[in-house]
């Protein structure tokens, strides 16, 4: 068994341990008495003493306790999390890394920019400039072409084209996607020194069986250094993802890699076939314990709001309620009545607002446990994330296909929660 698939085996155990935690939903928080039914008597115990969540801080990250079983908790969930694997890669360590796989470090070392990129925010102006440092010099392994997969507006593929004279042939699923990024590369060939040229961008959706050398041929006929491409996706969506990894595997011309994705909910849950898991965990995974902790923990007022509002529909005889977004959250009673006229009750039986407010009011407690109990399933997030992030480099692993590959963490996880990226060479 490899390190990958070993640290797996340890993820999916403890994902297992804390199954009815991560599968539940706060929504039922109250009605469904979740804090005694999803936590561990000796934990739940310990947390009923706490008033605040600073000493789950203090626990995530090593410090002392006298909380054992919060304290044993935490150090468990750092332990699995990514962001502390000894078998992923930082940025920092690329260089190296590469060095080791033979690639020329020219790209990496190109100075960055200070400021934004052209009609981007400093955000998507971070990522880019990094994902197409390594996806360039991926490209010239093999002088291959590139392939952006999901490119969206065509940030990556302009930035990767004009910095570094590589054609790509951006492609978006979206007609909306297209229609934008045309309109901006119509923008930046106005400028000087442009090589929109060298983009071609193409709506059409990709999947494992999508020809490629077919779609390289078609766009850059005078292309003729090699027939090799390179295949990248920044922020590729939910199953697009999955296709992405399939194709480099199946498609003899992809010779490397370069993919960092999201939308976890929106994938099959597993590439190998060995993970289970729900819409709910896969939700979680979204989460980012490094701006949870930034921001304290802090229950947004609409999650307690619909919790009580829950207990406030079981009441009037309302099951599988869904309120949506866009809520006021001035208080209970203007989010109460505000829902209730969205879900289209009659307004006879809208209750006084005087009701409202009692209801609100003897459930008002209820909120420093949520508060709890949302800190635990989000540091819970952070190992589902590691166990949809290692199945699908196992499957690259087990394809016996990639000569090289690694897990790393491209971006500050502040700035751009879902930070990592899978580099894979054939």
């Amino acid at each position: 068994m490899s390190l990958f698939s070993e640290h797996l085996e340890k993820v999916a155990t403890v994902l297992t341990s804390y199954q009815a935690l991560i599968d539940s939903h706060l929504v039922d928080f109250i009605t469904e008495n979740l804090w005694d039914q999803c936590l561990p008597k000796s934990l739940r115990n310990e947390l009923e003493t706490l008033s605040s969540n600073s000493i789950i801080n203090a626990n995530f990250y090593g410090q002392e306790s006298t909380t054992p079983e919060l304290y044993k908790f935490c150090k468990l969930i750092n332990a699995l999390s990514l962001d502390k694997c000894n078998l992923v890669y930082d940025l920092r360590d690329i260089p190296d890394l590469f060095l080791e796989w033979g690639i020329d470090l020219k790209n990496l070392e190109s100075k960055i920019h200070n400021s934004r990129l052209d009609f981007m925010n400093a955000k998507k102006s971070y990522e880019v400039e990094i994902v197409a440092r390594i996806t360039s010099s991926l490209a010239e392994i093999h002088s291959s072409a590139v392939i952006d997969a999901g490119a969206g507006k065509g940030y990556l593929s302009q930035h990767i084209s004009e910095k570094y004279k590589i054609p790509v042939l951006a492609i978006d699923s979206s007609d909306i996607a297209y229609r934008g990024a045309i309109r901006r590369q119509n923008i930046l060939q106005k400028k000087p020194n442009q090589s929109s040229h060298l983009v071609h961008h193409l709506a059409q959706r990709i999947d494992e069986f999508t020809e490629f050398a077919e779609l390289a041929e078609k766009y850059f006929p005078t292309w003729s250094l090699s027939e090799n491409l390179t295949l990248t996706g920044l922020h590729t969506c939910g199953s697009l993802g999955h296709s992405v990894i399939k194709a480099f595997l199946k498609t003899d011309c992809i010779k490397s890699l370069c993919l960092v994705t999201c939308c976890y909910h929106l994938a099959e849950t597993s590439l190998g076939g060995k993970l289970n898991i729900s819409k709910n965990a896969k939700m979680l995974a979204q989460q980012s314990v490094q701006r949870s902790c930034q921001n304290e923990y802090s229950l947004s007022p609409t999650l307690h709001y619909r919790a009580v509002f829950q207990v406030l529909l079981h009441s009037l005889g309302m099951q599988d309620v869904k309120v949506g977004r866009g809520a006021p959250v001035d208080n209970f009673v203007t989010y109460a009545k505000w829902a209730l006229n969205k879900i289209g009750l009659d307004p006879t039986q809208i209750p006084p607002d005087n009701v409202i407010e009692e209801l609100y009011s003897s459930h008002e407690s209820f909120k420093a446990k949520m508060e709890l109990f949302q800190t635990l399933r989000i540091q819970l997030g952070s190992v589902i994330e590691s166990a949809i992030l290692l199945d699908r480099i196992i499957y690259l692993e087990d394809s016996k296909v990639c000569s090289n590959f690694a897990l790393v963490r491209l971006f500050d996880p502040l700035i751009s929660p879902r930070c990592y990226g899978i580099i894979a060479i054939k």
